[in-house]
């Protein structure tokens, strides 16, 4: 058809070139002619119909394909689900009578055992596979064909589409061929793949179709066995920490949507894909357009914990922490709060709780973290100190840091002291206090179950010291014996008031209760007296005590009998007894009277 489109023109330029008279015009016919030759053969300019396309790169020019790729088919991509198949073959150049002819090509589509699951014969010229180029060399004519992904798969039943798209099948290419004798085609095929006549899809069959050279015969394998590449790719799903499972993995066909997907293990959520960001939900689809390996990855769940102090002015303190599912040795905080008359039990979850449901340092476990998330407020639990009160008495008291108690009064009992630490303080026998103020007092406001001891301030009655007395009588005569020289000679001391002078004072006192002038004046030799010696303290507690004045005539006698040793003694040596004083069984040690004669008579 070509050719005669080119004798045509011939003709119609040698017509113009007899009939146009002037140049100009013959110049613009044959640009006009040449447009058209060059268009005419872009458009029809081919062998059995084909296009013919010329371009540099191996995808356009079939020798740089053959070169690179041999004899394989080769799938490049057009997108993200489209792409075409590409295959080239190689055929001597012949002038002999018989001759081969490609009529298309068929495809053949395996499953995992090879069996055939499906054969498509596409037919050269039809809608289903591309010429693209051809390029003859020395000897030698390369032709490169495409099928597109799309016809590929529309041309396939739905049960070999699923292994298609699963990649769960081989895909090759042979070439469906006939003889050509003399120029008449001994067999031929349409585009819907039916053939008639004698067509040859195996290399075996054309091979022994004819007595082919042996250079023939090796350039028919380019045209047999051509097994697609680069169209299946393998998806492989992985889990790490915190999946239980995934699935979506396995072989794709370009183009095809796969959906991969992630099972979450409790106390865990979903984090993304690749630890890529875009890809963070758990069940994901893509179009397949490489291998790659895709790893679940999951995020263990947290709860963060609010722990408020929940208590005074300072209530609302607060330590946060967080627990995380699957972490070791998680626990409650163990604190340091202190509230006054107060001490902490626990934890609890709402703010006015009485009892404790969790202990300080309580373990937490995967469970609690589960059923507390995302946040969860925790709150201190307060219980009011208790003390014990011990008095000196024997008795004891339990209290609470708020009470009152009323002090016990009991006879003789003028006070109540709170130890040695505090000799300032004293309170009243039925006095009211606040076991407030003593735990303040004592330190303890933050201690449960300590002890406050508290002791009885006793009023004591006064004590007295006095011994009999001897005197003269001459003493008593030349009234010497006062009630004030009695009273310089004794004395009284209390625990409360101390020492109490001689006489009557204003809240105490010490005095002579049966003190007689006249009748110590009158005294005689060898009498004898009681003096009632009488204290009182400033809480009226009275003591008495009786001494006795024994009086002796000491003036000397004459005395016309002796008797005994005579013994000379004098202040130096009294009380030395055997070193120049008296013996331990003298009678003027030993004898009141004798004695009180002795020292007068010393002086001492």
């Amino acid at each position: 058809m070509s050719m005669g489109i080119l004798y045509i023109i011939a003709g119609v330029q040698e017509y113009f070139r007899r009939k146009i008279w002037f140049k100009e015009q013959y110049l613009i016919i044959v640009k006009i002619l040449s447009a058209i030759i060059v268009f005419m053969i872009c458009l029809f300019g081919s062998m059995n119909g084909e296009r013919v396309y010329v371009n540099a790169d191996e995808w356009n020019n079939p020798v740089e394909y053959y070169n690179k790729y041999g004899n394989n088919a080769v799938f490049k991509a057009d997108g993200k689900t489209k792409g075409e198949i590409y295959f080239c073959s190689v055929g001597n150049m012949s002038n002999s009578g018989t001759k081969y002819k490609t009529l298309g090509y068929k495809m053949s589509v395996k499953d995992e055992n090879g069996n055939i699951l499906q054969n498509v014969n596409y037919k050269f010229g039809g809608c289903q596979l591309r010429f693209v180029s051809m390029k003859k060399t020395v000897g030698q004519e390369y032709r490169l064909y495409s099928i597109s992904l799309y016809n590929m798969k529309k041309s396939l039943n739905s049960h070999t589409l699923k292994k298609f798209d699963s990649g769960k099948c081989t895909i090759t290419l042979d070439a469906c061929m006939t003889l050509k004798v003399n120029g008449v085609d001994k067999g031929g095929m349409n585009d819907n793949g039916q053939t008639w006549g004698k067509v040859y899809d195996t290399y075996t069959g054309i091979a022994n179709a004819a007595g082919w050279s042996d250079s023939a015969l090796s350039s028919l394998h380019s045209y047999y066995g051509k097994t697609v590449s680069g169209l299946f790719h393998r998806i492989e799903v992985e889990k790490s920490t915190g999946i239980s499972g995934v699935s979506g993995g396995g072989n794709y066909c370009y183009g095809t949507l796969a959906k991969i997907s992630a099972t979450i293990q409790n106390g865990y959520s979903f984090q993304n894909w690749n630890n890529d960001g875009n890809m963070n939900t758990s069940t994901y689809s893509f179009w397949v357009n490489s291998s790659g390996k895709y790893t679940a990855y999951a995020q263990a769940q947290s709860v963060e914990v609010k722990f408020w102090k929940n208590a005074g002015e300072d209530g609302n303190d607060c330590k946060t922490m967080t627990y995380v599912y699957g972490g070791v040795n998680q626990s409650f905080p163990t604190v340091d709060w202190k509230r006054k008359g107060y001490h902490m039990t626990g934890w609890a979850n709402i703010p006015d709780a009485v009892n404790a449901g969790y202990e300080q340092g309580y373990g937490i476990s995967d469970s609690w973290i589960m059923a507390s998330m995302p946040s969860k407020d925790i709150y201190a639990v307060w219980n009011e100190n208790q003390y014990t009160i011990e008095y000196d008495m024997g008795i004891s008291v339990k209290v609470k840091y708020s009470d009152t108690v009323r002090l016990p009064e009991q006879h003789m009992c003028i006070g109540w002291l709170p130890g040695e630490k505090y000799p300032d303080v004293r309170y009243l026998p039925g006095e009211e206090i606040k076991v407030a103020q003593l735990c303040e007092l004592m330190g303890i406001d933050y201690t449960d179950n300590a002890v406050i001891p508290l002791y009885a301030l006793w009023e004591h009655e006064p004590t007295i010291q006095a011994k009999d007395m001897f005197f003269s009588v001459k003493q008593a005569h030349d009234g010497m014996i006062t009630e004030n020289l009695i009273g310089s000679m004794i004395s009284a001391t209390d625990v409360e008031d101390g020492d109490i002078a001689f006489g009557n004072n204003q809240t105490n006192y010490l005095i002579l209760r049966n003190f007689d002038d006249k009748r110590i004046k009158e005294a005689v030799d060898k009498a004898v007296m009681d003096i009632l010696i009488e204290a009182k303290d400033s809480y009226g507690n009275v003591t008495q005590k009786t001494i006795t004045l024994t009086f002796k005539d000491t003036t000397i006698k004459d005395s016309t009998e002796s008797f005994g040793k005579i013994r000379f003694i004098s202040e130096k040596y009294y009380g030395k007894n055997k070193a120049g004083g008296l013996m331990e069984n003298s009678r003027w040690l030993n004898d009141p009277e004798f004695n009180s004669l002795l020292r007068q008579a010393l002086a001492i």
